[in-house]
């Protein structure tokens, strides 16, 4: 028999061969055969641990609210990293990184208490204000913090920056075309206006790609509404118009415009339209004559007749908008390249730039607290007259610091204190620069 011919050589003298001595050896062979097939699946299969980090689906369970800098078990990639950074069953080598994370980890906290602290000596209301903070000195150990940062709130014009990075994933695949974009301008009556020209006859001597790149920059750097309809429209062809439509018309419509919530739900954000919904157009929309949502965006608006004053929005959590960053920064997202070249906005900081532009991202928001530090800056912020906005990538100018910070203050107090995010940006430059010195 096999289990005979492996049975391991003894060192002292047989003993008498009767049945209980042979009867015992069989069953000390079996054991033996287990002990070693047990530990060889051991090492070839997972253990059920690591699969729950690794395989977590888009239907994970909402999670509470975190307000005390634990990052919350999110299925993506930044969640995992940090997971594996504090989880105390880790092996030995890591204990080092370990200890260092979680100091890293309770200094983030206080940081973020000094920006509640400072909205709370201001009078904002701090149930409205939302906060991620997230160490990128060590990009591969990233180290968070936060308040309030899984309450949905609305994004404002933030939401392009979602519309972005689908829009250059269809462009790399080949379903956008730069000519189309060109030509789609050319068929509407004020087509020209989206990039701030005079007649159809400039738009018809430039190049496609020449309009594709005012477009987007038009889009994130100007934050115009214009411009992010277009973009809107191509990605999901579910443009905007007049009348509204039929049923069955309006249903099909609002499949191919819920395709921008789908994009981020395949990748493991939010699935409950209440916590992510970045599907609803910003609004006026100038050259096609809309002040408010008409037509198919008003049915999308206000489905099955819901009173006016219970409206469809989008919704975006802090940490929907910082973990977007943090793919953005490090690789994670087709184009990364090209969309921090829109968000750049470095040269912007110096007062005497962004006092002459008709627009500027600057003046009352992070940006602004931060000028004489020259920094690395990255930014898309979003205001109307009932919040203000913003999502920064800060990087000091001697590289020694790295982090992003994103801020959302859901109140109309956050939109008439043009003072509050300039002096909590500066606040935090200060804090996580002496961390990392």
């Amino acid at each position: 028999m096999k289990n005979k011919q492996n049975k391991p050589r003894r060192k002292h003298k047989q003993q008498n061969d009767d049945n209980n001595n042979s009867y015992n050896l069989k069953i000390i062979i079996i054991v033996m055969f287990s002990l070693a097939i047990t530990g060889l699946l051991w090492i070839l299969i997972p253990s059920k641990k690591e699969n729950t980090q690794t395989n977590l689906t888009k239907e994970t369970p909402p999670v509470e609210a975190s307000s005390n800098g634990n990052l919350p078990q999110l299925p993506d990639n930044l969640s995992e990293s940090l997971a594996q950074n504090s989880d105390p069953s880790a092996s030995s080598n890591n204990n080092q990184n370990n200890n260092q994370n979680n100091n890293q980890n309770s200094n983030l906290n206080l940081i973020v208490d000094k920006i509640k602290n400072l909205a709370e000596q201001r009078g904002l209301p701090k149930d409205k204000l939302s906060i991620s903070l997230i160490d990128l000195t060590i990009p591969e150990v990233p180290v968070y913090a936060s308040f309030n940062d899984n309450i949905p709130r609305y994004p404002a014009s933030i939401v392009k920056l979602f519309w972005l990075v689908i829009f250059y994933e269809q462009y790399q695949s080949g379903n956008i075309k730069a000519e189309d974009i060109k030509q789609k301008l050319l068929n509407e009556t004020k087509g020209f206006e989206v990039i701030e020209l005079k007649s159809k006859a400039e738009l018809q001597n430039l190049s496609p790609q020449i309009i594709l790149q005012r477009v987007l920059e038009r889009m994130i750097q100007d934050s115009d509404n214009n411009a992010a309809s277009v973009i809107v429209d191509f990605v999901t062809n579910a443009s905007s118009a007049q009348d509204e439509l039929s049923p069955e018309k309006f249903n099909n419509w609002a499949k191919n415009r819920y395709y921008l919530n789908q994009f981020f739900i395949a990748k493991s954000y939010p699935n409950q339209i209440e916590n992510f919904n970045i599907s609803q157009k910003t609004f006026p929309i100038y050259y096609l004559d809309i002040e408010s949502p008409v037509g198919a965006d008003r049915q999308i608006r206000y489905p099955n007749n819901e009173p006016e004053s219970n409206p469809v929005r989008n919704k975006l959590t802090t940490y929907s908008m910082a973990r977007l960053l943090y793919e953005i920064e490090t690789n994670q997202v087709k184009n990364s390249d090209k969309i921090k070249l829109l968000l750049n906005r470095k040269n912007e900081l110096n007062p005497e730039v962004w006092q002459k532009e008709p627009y500027d991202a600057i003046e009352g928001f992070l940006g602004q607290g931060i000028y004489q530090n020259n920094p690395q800056f990255y930014s898309k912020m979003g205001w109307t007259f009932n919040n203000r906005n913003d999502a920064v990538i800060i990087t000091s100018a001697d590289g020694k610091t790295k982090y992003i910070l994103v801020i959302f203050g859901d109140d109309k107090k956050y939109y008439e204190d043009k003072e509050f995010f300039p002096k909590l940006s500066k606040l935090v430059y200060q804090e996580m620069t002496k961390l990392n010195n």
